[in-house]
């Protein structure tokens, strides 16, 4: 942790005055930075909110164009993975990299729907067959499931 010490920043007379706080900067002020340094504080600012973002950023004409610099610190800051790709002249269209978690998110969430849907059938079926007087060992087999699983199906089923 770093102390603070004024010999090495004699222009700064009260740190806190020169601190930055994204979430505190209302929309209005952004026009006050000069530089796509905006963008960035924009970005921070709506990053945690999935729809305030979707409000304020994600259709924004200002991100269509960015360079590869702020596109990068963007995705540095943010700790999103986003497949950026600039254009001929260096710039980056931050919608369509947005576009491009959202896709990734909703395969995600996709993918993990299967997988519990696909692990729910399983012990359903493993319950079935437990009900019906089938050898542990078929039941294994045949659902796919582990001995320990169907070890805690077996404590769930009451006179078992």
């Amino acid at each position: 942790f770093y102390s603070f010490n004024r010999n090495h920043f004699p222009v700064m007379t009260d740190l806190s005055r020169n601190l930055i706080a994204p979430a505190e900067i209302k929309n209005s002020e952004f026009s006050k930075f000069h530089s796509e340094l905006s963008l960035v504080m924009k970005y921070i600012k709506y990053s945690r909110d999935r729809n305030k973002f979707m409000e304020n950023v994600g259709e924004d004409e200002e991100f269509q164009s960015v360079s590869k610099e702020t596109a990068d610190v963007i995705n540095a800051v943010t700790g999103y993975d986003m497949n950026i790709v600039p254009d001929e002249r260096g710039n980056v269209n931050m919608c369509e990299a947005i576009k491009g978690i959202k896709e990734d998110a909703r395969n995600e969430g996709w993918s993990n729907g299967w997988i519990e849907a696909s692990l729910k059938t399983k012990i359903d079926t493993a319950r079935n067959m437990f009900v019906n007087g089938i050898s542990d060992e078929l039941i294994i087999t045949c659902s796919g499931i582990s001995p320990e699983d169907l070890k805690k199906i077996k404590e769930e089923i009451p006179n078992s």
